[in-house]
């Protein structure tokens, strides 16, 4: 058995919302090169590569399973913390991940 204890999914219903509230969030998606995925920045912090497997979750499961990951502890990615967005958030991650992969 192999447990990731730290790793990073972006549930696409977050995206949606954070594109519907892109100006109190201060979220900026740029591309920087052709070769890669847009890069997302969230309150003028951090800019990272928003790469599929961040958001998609049938590429992040390949992902993980290709890698003989049996369990995942999932985090946002530090970006998406937004302290001061708490209660506006859409939905309970851990609901969210719960609902969609049920352990057991």
């Amino acid at each position: 058995m192999l447990i990731d204890v730290h790793t990073h999914f972006i549930p696409p219903e977050v995206l949606e919302w954070l594109r519907a509230n892109r100006e109190p969030m201060q979220a900026v998606w740029e591309t920087r090169r052709a070769d890669q995925e847009p890069f997302l920045t969230v309150g003028g912090q951090w800019p990272f590569e928003l790469k599929t497997a961040f958001y998609r979750s049938e590429e992040y499961l390949r992902r993980q399973t290709a890698a003989g990951v049996t369990y995942t502890l999932v985090s946002p990615v530090p970006q998406l913390f937004a302290y001061e967005a708490q209660g506006r958030w859409p939905m309970n991650w851990r609901g969210y991940i719960i609902r969609r992969w049920p352990v057991g």
